[in-house]
């Protein structure tokens, strides 16, 4: 018996070590081939997400006499698209250094259910050094949530987990969550980019919020912007005794916290799995052609892109290039005039082509976005959520600078034009370099859909300046007007402003009954991305707004954008 534990806990533990997916390259050698300069690179996650970043770890013990400068590139694969991003570091000698990368990983918009591999390749370059290649190869699953979990965790109860999600799901290999030490966690909201779920125990928890604030804070942000942190606790911990503040009946800005009791070691299989089988994921998002994409890109109307006149053109040409070329230009005794008509005929259509596509879609384009905005004023942060639809004419480049933000493509209806749809379409190649975009993010004469997510620093807020027992005087300190606002208070009340709110002027509220608010926040609004009736809740402001300059994620400039947006946050300040 003993034998048998001690084989059933190396095995345990050998599952546990190949979950890791290290890869060590001794990239120089001295004498004798003893390594003096290795890499390490660790996938943070056992599992690739199907969208956003991928957290790796990487690690140079530089032995050598001599400071080196890496590059690593990385190139990630989904269907048939390449999205190919590179980092530069530094490693001094006789020093180690630890970097963690947050690499954009392709978006697979198939809704097929089933099991498919997910390849990130990596190659680590320097001066005068041989290139070292490298990938991690992981299993996904399309029809089930991104859920991490931690190593702890996964140690009793990852087995009875996947065996229990093989009955939900068409594949006999799903697994139900990726896992990850504690220790190694993302520092950064964007390295949760491509989860759903995280769980963790309260232990685990507050470990974080003393060893690893960072990772806690990141946690917390991404959290506002719709993640789904669950934590399992065997004494009943609720959200106050954990240190989180704003949970709101199970919800926090856009995202959700659950507090789930346990027995401390081991969850009820299918209890815990049925808990999850039903959840919307942002793989379904990004993959809905029915979406809030969609739903901009029909406010911007038909356009065919003159395909009959190109036709047309096309058509003249095969006659003129021809049997006109042939027999006119260049008929029997001068057929050396094709010398130079051909190319000048082919010259004129070309032409013709450019100035008929320049006249008719012009250069940049149009698009149209909603840019929903949570302000944290204690926080000093807002977190914004973008959908974004757009129609492009002819473009000399479609390059974007963006700094700290998710950004992916999302599927349209099938159409000549849609950049991605859910028949795939032509293969696309992206490229991230720092936070420079590039490749086919934009195309020339293509309708694109975009999801995008940012935090940004702002001292925006709406204050309460009024004395006590009278109507709500507020002050916006925004610097952009607001075109409408309303306010539930903390006795349940609702309080509304049907003009326009300057910035740093009081504007006085009006009583409004349940409901009003359905008439001034219509749900074309926010069309299927939000509902706005859910940022109804006590002691919470919901505004309008036209324009909201610095808390727009930008893109492409050479688009004219026509922009709509939705705040919401707490109200600050008291009646007197």
């Amino acid at each position: 018996m003993r034998m048998l534990a001690l084989l059933s806990g190396l095995l345990l533990m050998q599952s546990v070590l190949q979950a890791q997916d290290v890869k060590t390259h001794a990239v120089l050698k001295g004498e004798a081939g003893k390594p003096t300069v290795t890499i390490t690179v660790e996938s943070v996650f056992s599992r690739l997400p199907l969208h956003g970043v991928a957290p790796v770890r990487v690690t140079i013990e530089n032995g050598s006499t001599a400071d080196h400068t890496w590059r690593l590139a990385f190139e990630s694969t989904s269907e048939d698209d390449r999205l190919l991003s590179q980092f530069e570091m530094e490693s001094k000698k006789g020093g180690s250094t630890t970097v963690e990368l947050l690499v954009p990983v392709a978006t697979y918009f198939s809704t097929s259910s089933y099991t498919y591999d997910q390849r990130l390749k990596y190659t680590i370059k320097a001066e005068r050094v041989p290139a070292e290649t490298g990938a991690f190869t992981q299993s996904c699953s399309s029809d089930w949530p991104a859920i991490l979990m931690s190593k702890g965790l996964s140690v009793r109860n990852s087995g009875p987990l996947d065996d229990a999600v093989d009955s939900f799901t068409s594949s006999s290999s799903d697994a139900f969550a990726a896992t990850a030490e504690l220790t190694s966690l993302p520092s950064s909201w964007r390295g949760y980019s491509g989860l759903d779920v995280v769980i963790l125990t309260d232990t685990e928890w507050l470990k974080l919020q003393t060893e690893a604030p960072a990772v806690s804070q990141a946690l917390l942000e991404w959290s506002r912007l719709g993640g789904q942190l669950d934590i399992y606790s065997k004494q009943g911990m609720g959200p106050e005794a954990l240190g989180i503040k704003g949970v709101k009946s199970g919800t926090r800005s856009l995202g959700s916290f659950h507090f789930y009791q346990w027995n401390g070691t081991e969850f009820d299989p299918a209890e815990t799995v049925g808990r999850y089988q039903s959840l919307r994921h942002r793989h379904q998002e990004l993959s809905d052609a029915s979406g809030a994409t969609q739903a901009l890109v029909s406010e911007l109307g038909l356009r065919s892109f003159g395909n009959w006149q190109v036709a047309l053109i096309l058509i003249a040409f095969g006659v003129i290039v021809g049997p006109v070329n042939l027999f006119v230009f260049a008929k029997p005794g001068r057929r050396h005039r094709l010398f130079w008509t051909t190319p000048l005929i082919s010259l004129i259509a070309s032409a013709l082509l450019v100035v008929l596509i320049l006249v008719q879609d012009g250069t940049g384009g149009k698009g149209e976005r909603l840019v929903i905005v949570n302000v944290e004023p204690a926080e000093t942060n807002a977190y914004v959520t973008q959908y974004q639809s757009s129609r492009t004419g002819v473009l000399f480049s479609g390059a974007f600078e963006a700094k700290d933000v998710f950004i992916s493509q999302t599927v349209l209806n099938d159409s000549p034009w849609s950049a991605v749809d859910d028949e795939g379409g032509l293969a696309k190649r992206y490229n991230v370099d720092g936070n420079v975009y590039g490749g086919d993010w934009f195309q020339s004469r293509r309708e694109h859909g975009h999801y995008l997510q940012s935090v940004r620093s702002t001292r925006g807020r709406i204050e309460l300046v009024s004395a006590a027992g009278q109507p709500p005087v507020i002050v916006s300190s925004f610097g952009f007007p607001l075109t409408r606002l309303a306010y539930l208070d903390a006795d349940n009340s609702l309080w509304i402003c049907k003009a326009a709110v300057p910035t740093g002027d009081k504007v006085t509220l009006e009583s409004a009954t349940k409901g009003d608010e359905k008439t001034m926040f219509p749900a074309a609004l926010g069309s299927s991305a939000i509902d706005i009736g859910t940022l109804f809740v006590p002691g919470q402001f919901v505004a309008t707004a036209e324009r909201v300059p610095e808390l727009t994620i930008d893109t492409l400039g050479s688009i004219e954008w026509k922009d709509r947006a939705v705040l919401f946050g707490p109200m600050l300040g008291t009646q007197n």
